[in-house]
Parts: C-alpha cells; sequence; structure tokens
C-alpha cells in the first residue's frame, strides 16, 4: 500500500505499537513525526531515517489520558475541509514491554501496524481491532470509569506479583 507524498504524527513512536506503525508508515512511503516522553527512544527509532522527526515530549499522565478521549475528535473538527486525516486507533492488548507480564490472547505490533497503513488507505477515521471495540464504546460513555478499572486491573497485577 502506498502512501508516499503523506505525513503522519504518531504519538508513542519510540517504542510498542506506536514504533510498528511509524516503520509500517514508513515502509508505505510516509514521512513521520514521531511525539513521545523518552527522548533516547525517540532518537533510537529516528536513527539515520531522515524520513522520521522527533517531535516534543508528552508529559503528565493526566493530560495523555485527555489526549486518548477527547483528541481524535476535537482534532477532526478542528481540521474539518482541511487535508489532515485524523485517524484514532484502538487496538486490543497488543504484545510489548508494557504488556509481557499480562496473560491472555495479545496480537504483534506489526499487525496493529499494518491495520493502520489499510485505515488510512481506505480514509477511515477509526480504527477498532479485536476486542478492543468494547473499550473505545466505554471510553467514550464513561471515560474515567474506564480508566480507572484499566487502573485497578494493572495495580491488581503488580500486588499479584
Amino acid at each position: 500500500m502506498n502512501l508516499e507524498g503523506k505525513f503522519a504524527v504518531v504519538t508513542g513512536g519510540g517504542s510498542g505499537i506506536g514504533l510498528a506503525i511509524t516503520k509500517t508508515m514508513r515502509a508505505a512511503g510516509s514521512d513521520v513525526l514521531i511525539v513521545g516522553r523518552n527522548e533516547a527512544r525517540l532518537n533510537a527509532a529516528r536513527g539515520d531515517d531522515s524520513g522520521i522527526r522527533l517531535g516534543c515530549g508528552i508529559a503528565g499522565i493526566e493530560r495523555q489520558r485527555r489526549a486518548c478521549t477527547a483528541s481524535p475528535r476535537s482534532l477532526r473538527r478542528q481540521t474539518r475541509g482541511d487535508s489532515i486525516h485524523v485517524l484514532e486507533v484502538l487496538p486490543p492488548i497488543v504484545e510489548t514491554e508494557l504488556t509481557k507480564d499480562f496473560g491472555g490472547p495479545k496480537i504483534g505490533p506489526e499487525v496493529v501496524g499494518a491495520a493502520v497503513v489499510k485505515a488510512l488507505v481506505h480514509n477511515r477515521s477509526e480504527l477498532r481491532i479485536g476486542r478492543a471495540k468494547f473499550l473505545s464504546t466505554m471510553s467514550r460513555i464513561a471515560p474515567n470509569g474506564i480508566f480507572s478499572l484499566i487502573n485497578r486491573a494493572a495495580e491488581k497485577r503488580s500486588l499479584d506479583r
């Protein structure tokens, strides 16, 4: 699939899902701006690839939470009529460093990257993969409740170790 001449902004582009999306977008021909909290990871992700640029870091968990629930819709409204396409990606549990101790089924980050490119080629505004369909619906109905539930589950897992 060809994204030649396109420019993408990938949050969390230094590792995990964001890094997989960045690599897949580059392979499809898109230039990419990666943003994240860890400058060393962002630099490592860029390497010597001139098609990857680095953005400023994102600080604060509260800002990230709000960005996850509000940004895609807000950006779509703000950029309506422009040549900007906003894609909201809602994957299920993905095999990353953060989920290495989680049980249950996971998908590979490269699967998410390939799905992102396909969604962009088909001009979709939202990409829900597998079980994430339920989570995305709940995050719109009760965003604070779903984040509390996720945080409690993560805390319980860390206490069980």
